[in-house]
């Protein structure tokens, strides 16, 4: 019940305004680490580890705990940690942060873990992949609507705006292609997609919700190194102080979608 509460109806509630949720940052604070975090003080257990490919650190100066990546850069989770407060770090332990997978593949078989080598999962562990249209359908329904062009050239019909991304390709459905989804035109219910893979760049995005693991926003824009994908290259850019409950980000270079 509560997983459903806190993070299925958040997917859904975010999919019905257009954006593009991500449930696993979300599960991980408000029910992951607080159900662990709860048995763990039942049993008098200081710590809770997983096997996230991440690190937590100290900093004695500063007097908190820090997220860093894992040594592992290819595997590195801490992404997906991004909201952990500093109760939730102070009791935390990533075993396998200072490992690369094939170390700890070599650590699996030794100890005869079998089931480690099955393979992996992209999925949500509530919808697979290719499900999602029908649990988006199920839950939200449809709401068609035109496609257009960046020059309002009607190409086409979509089957409601939830059901894209920015930067989506493919069941786009439109001959000629490829297209790429660039925008959404809400109040009109157009979804606009374009050929030109340029048209997807953009050097300024604002975010929401945000959270900061020192606890201490910054009182003045500062340069940081950033990601909006999981495995993309981290990227210069200028983080804002937070207004309005957004942060503005201005990357160095353009990034897509």
């Amino acid at each position: 019940k509560e997983f459903e509460k806190k993070v299925i109806n958040y997917f859904i509630s975010e999919i019905k305004k257009g954006k593009t949720p991500n449930p696993c940052i979300i599960c991980n604070e408000k029910v992951k680490f607080q159900k662990l975090l709860e048995i763990a003080k039942k049993l008098k257990a200081p710590y809770i580890a997983t096997g996230h490919y991440a690190r937590v650190k100290f900093n004695k100066k500063e007097k908190i705990y820090q997220l860093l990546r894992g040594k592992d850069k290819k595997k590195d989770q801490s992404y997906y940690l991004c909201f952990l407060n500093q109760k939730i770090l102070k009791h935390t332990i990533f075993p396998l942060g200072n490992l690369k997978k094939e170390e700890v593949k070599k650590l699996a078989e030794e100890f005869g873990i079998k089931d480690f080598f099955k393979k992996e999962s992209q999925d949500l562990c509530f919808v697979a992949r290719k499900s999602l249209p029908y649990f988006i359908e199920k839950f939200i329904g449809k709401k068609p609507g035109k496609i257009i062009n960046e020059k309002g050239e009607v190409l086409g019909e979509h089957k409601g705006l939830h059901f894209y991304t920015l930067g989506q390709r493919k069941k786009l459905k439109i001959p000629g292609g490829p297209f790429y989804v660039i925008g959404f035109d809400r109040k009109r219910n157009l979804l606009i997609v374009s050929k030109n893979k340029k048209d997807l760049y953009k050097k300024e995005i604002f975010v929401s919700p945000f959270h900061f693991i020192s606890k201490k926003p910054p009182r003045k824009k500062i340069e940081i190194l950033c990601k909006t994908r999981y495995k993309q290259l981290l990227k210069r850019a200028i983080l804002f102080p937070p207004k309005k409950g957004k942060i503005k980000i201005v990357f160095k270079s353009s990034i897509p979608a």
